[in-house]
């Protein structure tokens, strides 16, 4: 069983990385995890981005970041596809 009803409209997806210095890799791990968990208990969310901007405006003047890249997606239209019944 699927842990999201995918006939539930997506409004917003976002897609983001982060390359963190190994000597703050926990660091940085231990402030967004928390935040990420938390996001996942909402309706509707598997991560929010203003919970994870929470944690990590924590920690962004102590952990060394490298290199991060985001990207927001506005979904305009979804289609539910199953291929299922069109496979061998």
């Amino acid at each position: 069983m699927a842990d999201h009803d995918k006939t539930v409209a997506t409004d917003i997806v976002v897609s983001a990385y982060y390359r963190v210095h190994p000597d703050y890799r926990q660091a940085f791990i231990d402030a967004v995890t928390p935040e990420m968990a938390a996001a996942q208990q909402m309706p509707g969310c598997v991560f929010y981005a203003e919970t994870f901007l929470s944690a990590l405006s924590s920690v962004v003047r102590t952990v060394r970041i490298l290199d991060r890249q985001g990207m927001r997606y506005d979904v305009a239209r979804m289609h539910l596809d199953d291929p299922r019944g069109r496979i061998g």
